[in-house]
């Protein structure tokens, strides 16, 4: 996995990194698209959301699922935007 992270130019680790350079470059981007792993990542996430959002539900709830969804990925339940943007974008 830290192949993943050549990409990024990442910085040298020893003995320690108190700055690192930025480096935002095209490249970047297509490989987290592209890359196997990415992809195996986001239908993982996709089934857990799924999972726990038809847990006590067989039909399940978009909107428990985008709230589930937020508080795996960022830790915080999503502002009334958030909730309404992924709303529209699962629509």
């Amino acid at each position: 996995p830290w192949s993943v992270l050549e990409s990024f130019v990442w910085p040298t680790m020893t003995p320690n990194c108190e700055r690192r350079r930025e480096s935002t470059v095209a490249t970047q981007s297509l490989m987290l698209i592209n890359r196997d792993l990415m992809i195996q990542c986001a239908s993982d996430l996709a089934a857990r959301v799924r999972r726990d959002a038809t847990e006590n539900d067989a039909d399940g709830d978009t909107e428990r699922a985008i709230m589930r969804l937020w508080k795996i990925v960022y830790g915080r339940d999503p502002s009334t935007n958030e909730r309404h943007e992924a709303s529209e974008f699962l629509a």
